[in-house]
């Protein structure tokens, strides 16, 4: 899981919202987050209706993004690479004809489909199409007139915090992965 960690240049890597009807009951849960424990108070922002650009408070750290996208990259292609380069190796060890008859080609071959492979993952580490949801039901829910409390959060334990307080309050509450 670590790993996995490593590949991410963003603080919060999952994402919780929930769509309340009024103001009241927004800031209500609200504030009941960030008074949790294990909670900081950056973690819990507020989309008003109508708001202009709810993405940017679903998805607030641009820059993380950015890092992500480097070092998901790098690592990832890197890793493909060396992966097609022992699947080549050890297809070469076999000793089967269509491997040794061509051995440079088939290293190459296998480099590029492994570094390709790595690039492909990245880029979809990057786009990260769980938050695709949440963007949606944001901007749904200002058009509609309601109010979206938004949740930041480190790791698993304070996600179910997290769903569990706004589903006890009778939230549409949506999460990223």
């Amino acid at each position: 899981m670590q790993f996995l960690r490593e590949l991410f240049g963003e603080k919060y890597l999952s994402h919780l919202t929930a769509v309340f009807g009024d103001e009241a009951q927004a800031r209500e849960a609200a504030d009941d987050l960030r008074r949790h424990p294990a909670m900081e108070r950056v973690q819990v922002s507020m989309i008003a209706p109508g708001e202009s650009r709810p993405t940017s408070k679903v998805e607030p750290e641009t820059r993380g993004i950015w890092r992500t996208a480097w070092k998901s990259h790098l690592i990832l292609g890197v890793l493909g690479l060396f992966l097609g380069i022992i699947l080549a190796k050890l297809l070469l060890a076999t000793g089967a004809a269509f491997a040794t008859s061509s051995p440079n080609v088939l290293a190459a071959v296998l480099a590029f489909f492994g570094l390709s492979g790595g690039m492909i993952l990245a880029g979809l580490l990057t786009l990260r199409p769980d938050q695709d949801r949440l963007v949606g039901a944001a901007r749904a829910a200002a058009e509609e007139g309601k109010w979206t409390v938004v949740a930041h959060v480190k790791n698993a334990e304070e996600k179910e915090a997290a769903r569990e307080m706004l589903s006890q309050r009778r939230a549409q509450v949506n999460a990223s992965l």
